[in-house]
C-alpha cells in the first residue's frame, strides 16, 4: 500500500486528503486520495482516487470520479465504499472495457442518474499510477442519466469515450441537467465549422450559422430515415437535424433530403438493372466493404463535382464497422475513408481546414490548395 501511495504522490502530488477504508468482508484495506479543487488553476472539481483496489482481484485497476466543489470526509468515505462496492462488478467481467456502460448504479450525491460509463482516465489512451511499470491503471466514472445511457448504448463501444469527451459534458457537476451526449458534440464540431466559414467568408457561412440556431428538433432526420427505411447512426441523425439543407464541406456538398432519398433511388434503380455488372471487376478487396459496386443500405450524404459520393455505409463487410464513412467514386467505384463515423469524417474535415489545407477564393467558395 505504501508503494502505491508513493505512486500516487509522485504522478499527482501529495494529496490534500487521505483516507483508509475496510472493505465490507474485512479482507483488505484500501485508501481514498482526494485532491481538492484548485480553482486558481481553472479546476473546480475534487478528484477522487482509489488506491488498493487493484490488490484485491486481478484486474490492475484503481477508481476515479471528479466532483465538482469540496467533499466532506463522510462524502468521500461514501464514495469509497461505492468505489469498493462498484469494483466488485466490475471484476467478474473478464476485460475491463473502456465505454462500457453500468446501470442501477447511483454514485454518491448524483441524484437522480442511476448509470455509469468507465473510461481511461488518460484521454482514449490509459494512465496509470505507475508510469515507467504501466501499474495501477486508472479509470474513471461518469455518472449518467437513464436517457443519456440509452443514447451511448446505441454507439459502439469504440466511440463512446470520443463522444463523451468532445461533447463536454459536464459529468462533474451533481445538479446538471440531463443532455444528449451527441447532439452536443455534433453540435460543437459544426459551430467550429462555422466560426471558420463565418472568418474566411465562406459563401454558406451565414446558412450554416442560422441552422445552428434552429430548436433541437429530431423530425429531420426522422423524415429522412422513414424515406430511406435505413436506420441512420446516431452522429449522422445528429447532424442532419441540425443541417439538414445542401452546405459545402471541402469539395463535396452536402445533401439535403430531397437529394438523398433520389440519390438514393436512382443508385439503387441502376443496380437492380444490372447496370454496374461490368464494373463489379474494379470493386476493392478490403474487407472492410462487401464486395459490391453499390449497396441499398449505402446512404449518400455528399458529392463533388465529379459525381463522386461521399456514403454511411450501414452493411459493412467483415472487418468494416456499421456507419463507417466511404467514398465512391464513379471511375473506380467504392473505397473506404477510414472513418468509422460521420463525426471522424466531419471532424477530420475541421482539422484540414486548422492546418491550412483549403483556401477560399473571391467568389466565397472553399478549394483545396
Amino acid at each position: 500500500m505504501d508503494k502505491l501511495i508513493r505512486s500516487y504522490e509522485q504522478t499527482y502530488g501529495k494529496p490534500d486528503t487521505l483516507i483508509a477504508l475496510e472493505s465490507e468482508q474485512g479482507d483488505a484495506s484500501f485508501h481514498v486520495a482526494v485532491k481538492n479543487p484548485m480553482r486558481d488553476q481553472g479546476m473546480p472539481e475534487s478528484t477522487i482516487t482509489s488506491l488498493g483496489l487493484s490488490a484485491l482481484s486481478d484486474h490492475d485497476v484503481e477508481l476515479h470520479i471528479d466532483v465538482i466543489g469540496k467533499r466532506a470526509k463522510k462524502a468521500i468515505e461514501e464514495t469509497g465504499a461505492f468505489f469498493y462496492n462498484f469494483y466488485q462488478e466490475l471484476i467478474t467481467a473478464k476485460e475491463i472495457t473502456p465505454g462500457s456502460i453500468y446501470r442501477n448504479v447511483e454514485v454518491p450525491g448524483f441524484d437522480g442518474m442511476n448509470a455509469v460509463v468507465i473510461v481511461n482516465k488518460g484521454y482514449l489512451e490509459p494512465e496509470w499510477l505507475d508510469p515507467e511499470k504501466e501499474a495501477g491503471r486508472l479509470m474513471t466514472i461518469m455518472p449518467l442519466f437513464d436517457e443519456e445511457a440509452d443514447e451511448l448504448e446505441r454507439l459502439p463501444v469504440t466511440l463512446r469515450e470520443l463522444f463523451l469527451r468532445k461533447s463536454q459534458l459536464p459529468v462533474a457537476d451533481p445538479k446538471r441537467e440531463k443532455d444528449s451526449v451527441v447532439h452536443l458534440a455534433v453540435k460543437r464540431l459544426w459551430q467550429n465549422i462555422a466560426d471558420w466559414y463565418e472568418e474566411h467568408k465562406v459563401k454558406d457561412a451565414a446558412q450554416l450559422i442560422s441552422a445552428l440556431k434552429g430548436k433541437k428538433t429530431d423530425a429531420p432526420a426522422a423524415a429522412l430515415e422513414k424515406k430511406l427505411k435505413i436506420d441512420l447512426p446516431e452522429d449522422f441523425r445528429a447532424s442532419f437535424n441540425i443541417v439538414h439543407e445542401r452546405i459545402a464541406v471541402g469539395e463535396y456538398t452536402l445533401y439535403d433530403e430531397k437529394s438523398t432519398v433520389k440519390t438514393a433511388a436512382d443508385m439503387n434503380g441502376l443496380n437492380a438493372e444490372g447496370a454496374f455488372k461490368k464494373a463489379q471487376k474494379k470493386v476493392t478487396k478490403d474487407t472492410r466493404l462487401q464486395q459490391v459496386w453499390w449497396h441499398e443500405q449505402w446512404i449518400p450524404v455528399a458529392v463533388n463535382s465529379y459525381n463522386d459520393h461521399i456514403c454511411i455505409d450501414m452493411a459493412p463487410g467483415k472487418a468494416g464497422t456499421p456507419g463507417q464513412v466511404i467514398s465512391r467514386y464513379n471511375d473506380v467505384g467504392p473505397d473506404p475513408t477510414g472513418h468509422i463515423c460521420f463525426y471522424q469524417w466531419l471532424d477530420e474535415y475541421y482539422k484540414e481546414l486548422k492546418r491550412g489545407v483549403y483556401e477560399v477564393d473571391e467568389h466565397g467558395h472553399i478549394l483545396m490548395k
